[in-house]
C-alpha cells in the first residue's frame, strides 16, 4: 500500500462552463459508511487529497443551491515504481 496525491476537478457539465469553487467534497471508503476526509474546491474547481492506494472511495459533493450526481466512486491505483 502507498499514498497517492489525487486531484479532483469539479466543473459544471454544460459545455464551455467554468469550474465550480467552494464545493465540499466528502470522501468515504467504498462502503459509503466510513468517513475518510473532506476538502473544499478552490477557485479553479480543484481539490487535492492524499489517499491510500490501491483502494476504491466514494465521493459526495455539497454546495448550497447546486445539485450533483451522488455518490461518485473512484478507484485509486498505486503509481508504477520507476
Amino acid at each position: 500500500m502507498s499514498t497517492e496525491i489525487v486531484d479532483i476537478f469539479i466543473s459544471d457539465d454544460t459545455p464551455g462552463s467554468d469550474p465550480v469553487a467552494d464545493v465540499v467534497v466528502r470522501i468515504y471508503q467504498a462502503d459509503g459508511v466510513t468517513f475518510v476526509q473532506q476538502a473544499t474546491s478552490n477557485i479553479d474547481g480543484l481539490v487535492s487529497v492524499l489517499l491510500t492506494a490501491p483502494a476504491t472511495y466514494q465521493l459526495r459533493f455539497l454546495k448550497f443551491q447546486v445539485s450533483f450526481t451522488q455518490p461518485q466512486q473512484i478507484a485509486i491505483l498505486e503509481a508504477p515504481v520507476a
